[in-house]
């Protein structure tokens, strides 16, 4: 089974191209990057074609990172020349250069960070206390018995001399002494304190598993009760790693919540919708799902998240998502889109220039643009109001509409 689930990687050393075990493969070599490939070692890109690569195990962000190699020509743009172990490849290819493998990896001091011996919780360290302070109290009131037995028994021989000092009963009374302190130190250890413990231990899981919280050890449930700050990572632990339009700014006025009902009252709403439908690479596909174990096909949009967001947002507020998908597409067919500007980094939003026809006539060019709020409105002149019309802002209406939280 080891066998079958070795991987291999090509590579080049020493001037040849190898096909070895990746677990082989070590610094200096230069490996063979394709697509849906898991990348065996970090590395630096020495040649690329439109590669992305998917880091949300290092990063916790579920939008793949665009890498090219390093030049003077695109330094400005400050590209990412880096490949990280872990991380799976999700479009183009490319060449890589080895510079760490194993623990000395980014992933491999994560793993190696995280493996640790269990540190005893502080239930334990406390328990361990009052046992060794009963412990101590106990050992004491045992020395404290048998030095005031043997007191009392040399009181009865030389003081009140009632009892010979031949008297074979004497030894007899040093025995009992002895055995005497021998139980009172048994007794003082809390046999009984560990199965109080794990009892009341497990009440406490029962009660977290009543509220929803499945605790797999048991000395989980006393740890969460001596917590002062949890550290943990968000997306896809404190969140459904799910983004969600939470308001929409359009017509002058905040709109709040994740669907608009009376959407296509507004102003000018086709705007809004082909922003949101043509300036994007999201879309809507047949995805083969099982539902009470029977299995079936249903509509789901799936790609960037930000842009599958803004589509789930026009669906649920009862836009026509197929309609403006399929207008969208007989656009593409007649090269309606005269150019398009993938979001990166470094502009920070992503353009797309499409011809308005009416009638089958151009009318006009419209250009779509979508990206970070400040650098949006940064290039903003106008704006439309409440009824539709095109009016000045200034900075003032800059900073107000920027403080309303909205999203470009």
């Amino acid at each position: 089974m080891q066998k079958g689930a070795m991987t291999e990687s090509i590579v080049t050393r020493n001037g040849e191209q190898k096909k070895i075990p990746s677990e082989d493969v070590v610094v200096g070599d230069i490996i063979e990057i394709e697509k849906d490939m898991r990348i065996v070692a970090d590395g630096v890109l020495i040649s690329s074609n439109d590669m992305s690569c998917e880091e949300s195990d290092l990063t916790g962000e579920p939008e793949s990172r665009y890498k090219a190699v390093l030049t003077q020509e695109n330094a400005k743009d400050d590209p990412c020349p880096f490949v990280f172990r872990g991380c799976v490849t999700k479009t183009g290819f490319g060449k890589a250069i080895v510079t760490a493998v194993g623990y000395h990896t980014n992933s491999g001091k994560g793993d190696k960070a995280m493996d640790f011996e269990e540190e005893e919780t502080p239930l334990q360290l406390k328990l361990e206390r009052i046992a060794t302070n009963v412990g101590k109290v106990g050992v004491f009131s045992a020395i404290a018995t048998f030095l005031a037995l043997i007191i009392r028994l040399i009181f009865e021989i030389w003081v009140t001399s009632s009892r010979d000092v031949d008297d074979p009963e004497n030894w007899t009374k040093v025995i009992d002494a002895v055995i005497m302190t021998i139980a009172i130190i048994l007794m003082a250890v809390p046999e009984g304190l560990p199965l109080a413990v794990a009892i009341s231990l497990g009440y406490s899981v029962d009660e977290l598993g009543e509220k929803g919280n499945l605790v797999r050890k048991i000395d989980a449930s006393e740890t969460m009760g001596s917590i002062d700050q949890i550290c943990t990572d968000k997306t896809g632990t404190l969140t459904a790693n799910v983004m969600t339009v939470q308001d929409l700014y359009m017509g002058d006025k905040m709109n709040p919540g994740a669907k608009f009902d009376n959407i296509e009252s507004l102003p000018h709403k086709d705007i809004l919708y082909q922003s949101v439908v043509y300036n994007s690479t999201a879309g809507m596909f047949d995805i083969d799902v099982e539902v009470n174990g029977v299995k079936q096909t249903e509509k789901q949009i799936q790609g960037n998240p930000t842009e599958v967001a803004l589509m789930t947002y026009l669906k649920q507020s009862g836009v026509d998502l197929d309609g403006l998908l399929k207008e969208k597409n007989s656009n593409v067919d007649s090269n309606s889109f005269l150019f398009t500007t993938p979001f990166d980094s470094a502009r920070k939003r992503a353009t797309l220039a499409c011809e308005i026809r009416e009638g089958g006539v151009v009318t006009k060019v419209r250009l779509f643009v979508k990206g970070a709020p400040d650098v949006v409105m940064e290039k903003c002149t106008r704006m439309l109001d409440g009824t539709g019309t095109p009016i000045i802002i200034d900075n003032a209406k800059k900073a107000n509409i920027l403080g309303e939280g909205v999203i470009s």
